[in-house]
């Protein structure tokens, strides 16, 4: 607010430059909650697209009900959300923060999606190891499910972000 004085072009500048600052700026306990947001959120889109309805249903085939799909969905996800993606988001952030773009969301967005690839490939090796060619190349297909995860995972984070500015700019007035 010491520059106001000055021009009001300045203090506009400045605040710009102190808000993108705080952008991708989030305590630990707070990634912890994106993280459970975005399990619940992926496993429950992940769940919607696989559910098959009844009306589509085979006869004596079985086919899984949508909160399994959401359980073991969640299963899956926890790990990789709470102990991969906690740590990358801290990489991706020191990223972000490092040099000044044009565009930050859409580099976000970028950095978050090849993020999440790349530990998606880690978490399915470390899970089922690659024997030969082919398990290789469904791993590489699977890894395709970390970058809507990890968007996700940013998206919320952004959320997160807009909530607790809110919440600090209600407070100090």
């Amino acid at each position: 607010m010491e520059n106001f004085e000055y021009s009001h072009g300045t203090m506009r500048i400045n605040l710009y430059i102190k808000r993108r600052q705080n952008v991708f700026h989030l305590s630990f306990s707070k990634r912890v909650w994106v993280a459970l947001v975005s399990i619940c959120i992926f496993s429950f889109l992940f769940a919607l697209i696989n559910y098959v309805p009844k009306s589509e249903q085979l006869e004596n085939v079985y086919y899984f009900k949508f909160s399994e799909l959401f359980m073991f969905s969640i299963i899956y996800a926890s790990p990789v959300y709470l102990l991969g993606g906690i740590p990358v988001s801290y990489l991706a952030d020191w990223l972000l923060k490092k040099k000044e773009y044009k565009r930050p969301y859409l580099i976000g967005i970028f950095i978050y999606s090849i993020s999440g690839f790349l530990l998606m490939i880690i978490d399915l090796f470390l899970i089922s190891g690659a024997e030969n060619l082919d398990h290789i190349i469904n791993i590489f297909f699977f890894s395709i499910l970390g970058i809507p995860a990890a968007i996700i995972f940013f998206l919320i984070t952004l959320l997160f972000t807009y909530i607790g500015s809110k919440w600090n700019n209600s407070k100090n007035t």
